[in-house]
């Protein structure tokens, strides 16, 4: 199984909309709600990775976007 597939069935098994919701909540109004799962994904990818930094998952998640985008 390729990296791609592994973290697309991490991403999927997660049971983390509660916790989303919460967070958003807890933010209040006004505030880039996307930018609580982007952070929260990228979170996962680099545990799921084993990255110690952030910046190397961010640079993949780049790397795979350029890729994936028409």
């Amino acid at each position: 199984m390729g990296d791609e597939e592994r973290l697309c069935l991490v991403l999927d098994s997660m049971l983390d909309e509660e916790l989303m919701r919460t967070i958003e909540r807890r933010l209040g109004k006004g505030r880039d709600d996307d930018l609580v799962r982007a952070v929260w994904n990228v979170i996962l990818a680099g545990t799921l990775f084993q990255h110690d930094k952030v910046s190397e998952v961010a640079a993949l998640v780049f790397e795979f976007l350029l890729q994936t985008t028409p």
